[in-house]
């Protein structure tokens, strides 16, 4: 990955951006001052809150936002704003990812997040969303191997592959969400053994139709995943407490395959509850994170890969280097 600035971006160095990424279970902000090369920016600080925006969505086919999902969004981003300002940030750049994309009322949702933060976000497809979350893990790790090497973005909604080099990208965004797969298979808390069942075959099937061609071209495939489940699978399975996920600890983390099943195993048949007090997991996670877990168990058998590199770094340091290059995120 080469980054250029942009000639009229030249003055950048001391300047503080917000990257703010709205995606279908939680809204995030990253604030960073840029330093010039080699490190481009140093965080300042990073907040998360789960907005729930794809609450009601199951399947994969369109829906509508609601009012309160709409209006936690719009509530998360003014509060982000009013924090951002008090570091001195005089730039946003917001995108929008999986349940944004699937809405039928997205321009009620684009007013109502601007009129109440004043910000312009800018829906993205999920080959955008893919391209982003590249560059910002590459800018975490510094170690990918594009020819060998799958990266999969796990969200709410949706899951994006990407593989290849950045001129001859490979990208599938998939319909495997931990918020959504938990809405529209997991009914009962805890879930029973044939939602499970259910759900493991559906997300089989996904793969199978979106990916079977592609793998067939990848040799020796190596795993790198990202977004909240594998964040919050590392942290457990490493023992971290919820204050220590960040990217110096998280960034380069290898988990085993086993080491995910068998997590998976402990809390299939545990009640929320519980799930809550596992060290290292977010309450506002306990809920999705059965149908998340799955997701990561199916996605490294699908690909025969007993590990799995993890990555904090995500769309949100992609925002910024696409902000660096002189890009319009649309």
């Amino acid at each position: 990955m080469t980054i250029k600035l942009n000639k009229s971006k030249d003055s950048l160095i001391g300047k503080k951006i917000a990257s703010i990424d709205i995606g279908s279970y939680t809204t995030r902000m990253l604030v960073a001052e840029f330093t010039g090369y080699p490190h481009l920016f140093r965080a300042l600080a990073r907040k998360r809150v789960y907005t729930h925006l794809a609450e009601g969505f199951t399947g994969t086919g369109k829906g509508g936002l609601t009012d309160d999902a709409v209006e936690r969004t719009a509530k998360a981003l003014k509060n982000f704003v009013v924090s951002a300002k008090k570091l001195g940030v005089d730039e946003f750049c917001a995108v929008a990812t999986g349940a944004a994309r699937r809405a039928s009322n997205k321009r009620f949702f684009l007013n109502s997040v601007n009129n109440k933060s004043g910000i312009d976000v800018k829906i993205i497809s999920g080959e955008r969303e893919a391209l982003l979350t590249r560059r910002g893990v590459i800018y975490g790790s510094g170690n990918i191997e594009p020819d060998s090497h799958v990266i999969f973005d796990l969200g709410g909604a949706t899951t994006e592959f990407i593989w290849g080099e950045e001129k001859d990208l490979q990208i599938n965004s998939l319909p495997i969400g931990a918020l959504v797969l938990t809405q529209g298979y997991l009914n009962s808390d805890p879930p029973e053994d044939k939602m499970i069942r259910v759900l493991s075959t559906e997300i089989d099937s996904i793969l199978a139709r979106g990916l079977l061609k592609g793998k067939k071209r990848v040799n020796n495939i190596k795993l790198t995943g990202s977004g909240g489940t594998a964040t919050t699978l590392a942290a457990i399975i490493n023992r971290f407490g919820v204050r220590e996920i960040a990217p110096e600890r998280i960034n380069g983390l290898i988990i085993e395959r086993n080491q995910i099943e068998k997590f998976f195993n402990n809390i299939k048949s545990m009640p929320i509850s519980k799930r809550q007090k596992i060290k290292g997991m977010e309450t506002g996670r306990a809920g999705v994170i059965i149908a998340g877990t799955l997701a990561v168990s199916r996605i490294m058998q699908f690909f025969n890969a007993e590990e799995l590199t993890v990555s904090y770094s995500d769309i949100l340091e992609g925002v910024l280097i696409s902000y660096i290059m002189g890009e319009d995120n649309e």
